[in-house]
């Protein structure tokens, strides 16, 4: 990846934005931007160096806050996730580079409660809140 190049940040008097942040790879594509609805609440995205949106998510009270979507190179998704006050909670989904589902989980303030597994070949493993913890500490 490049180095940063610059930063920039753009103050309007509009009542919907109040301003507009943003960072540059070397080259002089996007890497990211933060767009300030008003004082503490926004939108996040950020850019792979070919200027390709890699995520995005929102912010309340510079907070994670509602759905945030990451993606592969190729466009595809590769997570939806749901935050609330900076936590994950509600359905989190996860896609393999070829679109298809590879896993759901379910997170209450923050900690995974249930799950299912897509594999590749189309079975589904179910999983338990204690599986989930096991998964996340290997």
């Amino acid at each position: 990846m490049g180095e940063l190049q610059k930063y920039e940040k753009n103050i309007t008097n509009d009542l919907k934005l109040k301003s507009i942040g943003k960072k540059y790879y070397s080259n002089g594509i996007l890497k990211s931007e933060i767009v300030i609805l008003n004082k503490i609440d926004g939108i996040v995205r950020c850019y792979f160096e070919d200027g390709t949106v890699q995520a995005e998510g929102s912010v309340k009270e510079f907070k994670l806050h509602g759905t945030s979507v990451v993606y592969y190179k190729n466009g595809n998704i590769h997570c939806r996730l749901q935050y609330l006050n900076h936590r994950q909670d509600g359905l989190a989904q996860g896609y393999y580079r070829n679109g298809k589902r590879a896993i759901e989980i379910l997170f209450d303030k923050g900690n995974a409660t249930v799950g299912v597994y897509y594999k590749k070949n189309g079975f589904k493993k179910y999983m338990s809140d204690k599986q989930l913890e096991k998964k996340s500490k290997d």
